[in-house]
């Protein structure tokens, strides 16, 4: 009987929940226009003129950048008794407004995506109250725009995992929990499974890879990252990020190994202009960033920078993807400048290999700006770690269990979903691009997958990890034993060298 009593509870709850959404269609449900906690809660009128509160208050710093909640048409975008404000026609009768603005960066008529940029916050009602206010309207009456953020309705509990993933075998209960209060909450994963040869597009967003140190798109390929670029996934417009510049075929210049050298902030620059570029040729897309190694920072520099600083011809960035990312520093970055400090022959051996990189070496220059910058500790890594990417971002971290490059410790990201793969290849730093475990759990992910659900090699590869960066910090004490016991040998050879002269003499 509970077989057949149970479909029929969840069509009712759903509809009855669920009602008024429906009648929004696809543009359900909506992010919030910024980031911040509510301040004043929406409180129904008594009547069409009557007291009450038709909407919500953020409370945020004022000039704080508003997005779009859902995508839509602007029909209204000015002044309404001394009050900026913003209204969006979602379509089917839902209408959005965001008011108190101090600047509004849109235009009656202009089309905008959810999540582009609308305006500046200003102040929610009172003088001392620094906010935004956000309402949300349904066939011309006010509604609750709580409703309608995030997952709220039941239908969203049960989660359609895409067909080309196994179902999670613990559906059933997961199934059950979303409608039994007591029972306590699981954190809803997708399992992946291997992907098709030829994959359907993940979305509808354009693709930006970004490969990392040392790769290089003059003259030969070298870049893991765009051998098997974002096509692998299913994309159809991809575009190759350029550590020189995007005034080029495709919107790239080709360019040298030494030209990912630079300051990470100077390469989150370009990538900054390659994207307004990618807005002007594709109005109104959204972005998906998929970077490999030291890209994944110069994707982040970007984001950090994106949140703090408004910028209406920047794309949204829906998802960001890293493989094998340092997020947390890479400790072999940190070996060149702990040589020279701790040991005798250290700058030594850091010019040789410098000169064998400027000759065209595969190993990155140790006295280059970017490999200082992604040591544990340095400046730009702790500012990334007091910063948060870009509101409205969805971030995947993956890293590979065999990384010596980028240990799998280190290829997550605390605050964002992280998981790690199992080996591939010798030089997993690169295999992970290729993995088939990382390609299916990426494409899951650009499609709004639950998270993917943890496996063996996730606790494993973060133990492994952290024995592998302890290792890796020892390096400079072993290079400076194996220093002492050279220079021992030779000096003792210097010293017999000598007796065996004076006992000639």
């Amino acid at each position: 009987m509970s077989r057949i009593l149970w479909p029929l509870i969840v069509c009712v709850l759903t509809a009855g929940l669920g009602a008024e959404r429906a009648a929004a269609g696809s543009a359900l449900p909506f992010i919030p226009p910024v980031e911040g906690a509510i301040g004043r809660r929406f409180q129904a009128p008594e009547g069409e003129w009557g007291p009450g509160h038709r909407g919500i208050d953020y409370i945020v710093a004022r000039g704080t950048a508003v997005r779009a909640a859902g995508p839509g048409i602007v029909t209204f975008a000015g002044s309404v008794g001394r009050v900026n404000a913003v209204t969006i026609d979602h379509g089917s009768g839902l209408e959005s407004t965001y008011s108190d603005l101090d600047e509004i960066a849109v235009g009656v008529g202009e089309p905008v995506a959810e999540g582009s940029w609308i305006g500046r916050s200003g102040l929610a009602h009172e003088p001392s109250s620094l906010g935004v206010h956000f309402g949300v309207k349904l066939r011309d009456r006010y509604v609750d725009p709580e409703l309608y953020l995030g997952d709220t309705d039941v239908s969203r509990a049960i989660h359609l995992v895409p067909t080309i993933y196994a179902p999670p075998a613990a559906m059933g209960e997961a199934f059950l929990d979303a409608f039994d209060h007591r029972a306590p909450r699981r954190s809803r994963c997708s399992e992946t499974s291997s992907l098709p040869a030829r994959p359907p597009a993940p979305n509808d967003n354009v693709a930006v890879a970004v490969a990392g140190l040392g790769s290089r798109t003059e003259g030969k390929l070298s870049a893991a990252m765009y051998e098997r670029d974002p096509r692998s996934l299913g994309y159809s417009d991809v575009y190759r990020f350029s550590y020189r510049g995007h005034h080029g075929p495709d919107l790239h210049e080709p360019y040298a190994r030494a030209d990912t050298y630079v300051d990470i902030r100077r390469s989150a620059v370009r990538l900054r202009a390659l994207l307004g570029a990618i807005a002007r040729r594709h109005p109104g897309r959204s972005v998906d960033l998929i970077a490999h190694s030291h890209g994944g920072i110069v994707a982040r520099t970007y984001l950090s920078r994106a949140a703090s600083s408004f910028d209406a011809e920047q794309p949204r960035v829906e998802h960001l993807v890293t493989f094998s990312a340092p997020h947390t520093g890479a400790p072999l970055a940190a070996l060149p400048a702990e040589l020279e400090r701790s040991t005798l022959t250290g700058r030594w051996a850091n010019d040789l290999v410098a000169r064998w990189a400027r000759a065209g070496g595969p190993v990155p220059d140790p006295s280059a700006r970017s490999v200082a910058q992604l040591a544990p500790g340095s400046r730009s890594m702790q500012r990334l770690a007091e910063e948060d990417v870009l509101f409205g971002t969805r971030v995947l971290a993956l890293g590979m269990f065999n990384d010596g490059i980028v240990p799998a410790d280190r290829a997550l990201m605390s605050d964002e979903v992280g998981r790690v793969v199992g080996p591939a290849g010798i030089n997993g730093h690169d295999a992970v691009v290729r993995s088939p475990d990382a390609l299916a759990m990426a494409h899951a992910w650009l499609r709004d997958a639950d998270p993917p659900c943890r496996e063996a090699w996730d606790a494993i590869g973060r133990t492994y990890g952290r024995f592998v960066s302890a290792v890796e910090a020892r390096l400079p004490w072993l290079y400076a034993q194996a220093e002492e016991k050279v220079a021992g040998r030779l000096w003792r050879a210097a010293r017999g060298s000598a007796g065996r002269v004076g006992r000639r003499r």
